[in-house]
């Protein structure tokens, strides 16, 4: 990365600051050990959801975004966490909910264990040894059923499921901050969760909304992030993704589905005219020169 990349600059009216550009060199640099993974090991991968706009109209990131997000096919995505946790070069590491108990089983993270790059939610609950550290998501692609039943069916499983793994968070957020039953006690999620955790698993909760959204094992007309969001902007034809075309991104470039103009329009409407906000993490805490183990030494 050479020093003109660092510098401060307007983009589509808004200032990229260099300590932006720092963060983003970081994981410019965990894109880069991610694509060797998956090149080593014939993955299939695309630029996702912000990053995937971005490199559709800003050649690079979002002017006010503050991560990448990428996705896989699920065999593909099961196939890169087996491998990833002994092919990382350090200090990135691979974090899902196998590895981290109290990361959410939507997605998995690699992470920059020399530096900080906190979200609002993990400022306020993450204790112990839960890796803080600056991030990129890889998200699973499933396929969704063709016939409408057996679609509404596994929705309607994982919209019960999920309920119990957020009623899970809610305890959680409550003993954190020290109101164990006294926050969410009328909350339909925090009874289920109660409840069934008598008979299972948190762990097992989660694996099996993770085997919900893989039940359709043959490829099927469509496809979608299911584990994230059941909603219908998170379903994409399979077609668009039959061919994959190289966009730029910042100093490289990165893969996209050829048909990435429908998949924005799905999920954005007109995605061609910027629309300021907030990145969906909302980085609180970043550091790309110290540890988070040592920004919560004394926390």
């Amino acid at each position: 990365m050479n020093g003109e990349f660092f510098k401060e600059e307007i983009r589509s009216g808004h200032l990229v600051t260099a300590e932006t550009k720092k963060l983003w060199a970081v994981q410019l640099d965990m894109l880069r050990a991610f694509r060797e993974i998956c090149e080593r090991h014939g993955l299939t991968w695309w630029a996702e959801g912000g990053t995937l706009l971005g490199a559709a109209r800003h050649g690079g990131y979002i002017p006010w975004d503050d991560d990448i997000d990428l996705a896989m096919p699920w065999e593909d995505y099961r196939t890169f966490l087996s491998v990833a946790p002994k092919e990382l070069p350090e200090p990135l590491m691979l974090q899902d909910c196998y590895t981290e108990p109290e990361l959410s089983p939507r997605f998995a993270r690699i992470r920059n264990s020399a530096t900080t790059g906190c979200t609002i939610w993990e400022l306020e609950n993450a204790t112990g040894d839960y890796n803080r550290g600056i991030f990129i998501d890889i998200f699973p692609i499933f396929n969704i059923p063709d016939a409408r039943w057996r679609e509404d069916l596994q929705t309607f499983r994982l919209r019960v499921l999920w309920s119990v793994i957020h009623g899970y968070q809610m305890e959680r957020y409550d003993n954190t901050h020290g109101m164990a039953g006294k926050r969410h006690p009328k909350s339909v999620s925090w009874w289920a969760w109660r409840v069934i955790r008598v008979i299972s698993s948190r762990q097992w909760i989660q694996e099996r909304y993770l085997k919900v959204c893989a039940m359709v094992k043959k490829p099927t007309r469509r496809w979608g992030l299911l584990s994230f969001d059941v909603s219908p902007k998170w379903r994409w034809r399979r077609e668009l993704f039959a061919e994959t075309i190289q966009l730029p991104f910042e100093d490289t470039t990165i893969p996209a589905p050829a048909g990435y103009d429908e998949r924005l329009t799905v999920q954005y409407g007109d995605w061609r005219t910027p629309v300021k906000g907030g990145s969906i993490h909302e980085l609180v805490l970043v550091d790309t020169e110290v540890s988070y183990k040592e920004t919560f030494a004394d926390r």
